[in-house]
């Protein structure tokens, strides 16, 4: 043991540059990209009914095959288009914006299956993040109500503009400075590892 700590301090560049390799790119590229910032939306999909608890149960089980449809449409051209229209109208920054461009944007989440669905919007401004998001989830009330008549998108939360950046890089720092720590030590102690099979194979020679 205290070998191959001894071999780890002499080598203990070698993982610093593992390191280097594994964690300089992300760095670099997390620190060249402008900030984004994340608005967060959420709707309630049920559809409103007065009937029977035995009804309602029959309402929930066909608002789960909703959900998935509403998720491949809330960013489809149907709901994209008119928000453009619609913020281009109030805004001068949304008119420069296509629907394409909202819609790479947009992220649909629907966490453990549930009845909840988050709308977020992505945007190096804070503001427009919070004012796309909540833009969305007006047009898309609209225009469920031609797939559904009644009202099942119902509020639950509408956007804010977020305070703090959105920070993906530090859990890919984490995972890079991870694998190159693995990879650095690894090769580092290569060489103890290649001399104890070395003295393995020697000794089963002997025998």
């Amino acid at each position: 043991m205290s070998a191959l700590l001894g071999l780890l301090l002499k080598r203990f560049w070698i993982v610093i540059i593992s390191l280097a390799v594994f964690v300089g790119p992300i760095l670099y590229y997390s620190s060249s990209k402008p900030a984004e910032y994340t608005a967060d939306a959420s709707v309630y999909i049920l559809r409103q009914t007065t009937s029977t608890s035995t009804n309602l149960y029959q309402e929930l089980l066909a608002a789960i095959s909703l959900i998935k449809d509403y998720k491949v449409l809330l960013p489809s051209d149907a709901v994209t288009y008119p928000v453009q229209e619609q913020l281009a109208a109030q805004y001068k920054w949304a008119q420069t914006l296509t629907p394409q461009d909202i819609a790479k944007k947009v992220e649909i989440t629907n966490k453990n299956d549930s009845h909840i669905v988050t709308v977020s919007v992505k945007d190096q401004d804070p503001q427009k993040a919070a004012i796309i998001a909540n833009q969305i989830i007006a047009v898309f009330k609209e225009f469920s109500k031609k797939i559904t008549v009644d009202d099942s998108v119902i509020d639950i939360k509408a956007a804010t503009p977020p305070t703090k950046a959105t920070s993906f890089q530090k859990l890919y720092l984490a995972a890079a400075g991870l694998v190159g720590l693995l990879v650095g030590l690894v090769v580092a102690l290569f060489p103890a590892f290649t001399s104890s099979n070395n003295d393995s194979r020697r000794r089963k020679k002997s025998f």
